[in-house]
């Protein structure tokens, strides 16, 4: 199978990852970096060109605004082959989708938009996103009894979950001052301390150094949850998430992962696992292997051959 790929370099260097696992999975992978090329216009006939001119079965666009892929090129593409657009963000406001939508087939990392788009007559399928594994492993080290946690705050987005993530950094900072480790940008906006911006290096050794990990999504969505939780598990913390919509379609609670339906339960989780920190580690080793077996980029790339194979019959 011959693709095309328009992507974000993103985090791609210097492992390029996602990139080996596309070689594995596809005969042929051409890729453009549409991030690379500064003129907007020039990376749109380049990829018209591309695909007038070479016969793909496919072209895997990771766009997810509306000043990147012109409409125009959309249509040309769609018109000499299949084209998939997938994002692993969410967005309240999905209305590019759906202008976008009568020549792509649109993957999201959840089922709401999923549906939502498919109520509207469109093509939509869900793909879930995969990690780094070359930055994310399990080593073979202490755990301190701490929680970490990497994300930024956002002051002018209005997502839904916003305050409950606020409310539950607040909370384990009142509760654990000295092992709730915050890692992230524009907290100071809020006067909450946060010890810096973690890079891939340091992210992964302070999931490889906590026992605990905190995961709060932006979003409740059906099966949606950010890569940040991949990242967390893949190292062998014993993750503590919010309970998001249909969660079991995903982990199994109790073996891969612990849920709070409040910040008490949030609280409560932690003081039981410093406690009793070794079944806290028994279930960060078996999350540990279920997303090494379940998200990798090669099985990510695998599932999208299918959905590939499953609209081209």
């Amino acid at each position: 199978m011959k693709i095309l790929r328009v992507v974000l370099t993103g985090e791609e260097p210097p492992h390029y990852t996602i990139t080996e696992a596309f070689k594995k999975t596809f005969d042929v992978v051409d890729t453009i970096y549409w991030d690379e090329i500064k003129n907007i216009s020039e990376m749109n006939g380049i990829v018209r060109a591309r695909v007038q001119a070479i016969k793909y079965d496919a072209v895997f666009m990771q766009i997810q605004h509306p000043s990147i892929i012109e409409l125009e090129t959309a249509k040309v593409m769609s018109q000499n082959t299949l084209v998939l657009n997938w994002t692993g963000d969410v967005r309240t406001d999905i209305t590019w989708y759906e202008e976008i939508a009568p020549y792509v087939i649109t993957l999201f990392t959840n089922m709401t938009d999923v549906e939502k788009m498919r109520s509207k007559g469109f093509r939509a399928d869900y793909l879930q996103c995969g990690y780094d594994h070359k930055y994310y492993f399990q080593k073979q080290q202490h755990r301190f009894n701490t929680i970490g946690f990497c994300g930024n705050y956002y002051a002018s987005a209005d997502f839904p979950l916003k305050q409950l993530r606020i409310d539950a950094i607040l909370e384990l900072k009142k509760n654990f001052p000295e092992q709730f480790h915050l890692y992230g940008r524009e907290w100071n906006k809020l006067d909450i301390k946060s010890e810096g911006f973690a890079n891939n290096e340091w992210e992964a050794i302070l999931y490889n150094e906590s026992l605990l990990a905190l995961n709060i999504s932006h979003f409740d969505y059906s099966r949606y949850f950010s890569d940040r939780l991949l990242r967390e598990m893949a190292c062998g913390c014993c993750v503590l998430s919010h309970r998001f919509k249909d969660n079991h379609l995903e982990f199994t609670e109790g073996k891969h992962i612990m849920y709070w339906d409040n910040l008490k339960q949030l609280v409560e989780l932690c003081r039981y696992y410093f406690q009793f920190p070794n079944e806290a580690i028994e279930i960060g080793e078996a999350a540990a292997q279920y997303v090494r077996e379940n998200y990798s980029w090669e099985i990510f790339a695998n599932k999208l051959s299918n959905i590939i194979l499953k609209n081209k019959t």
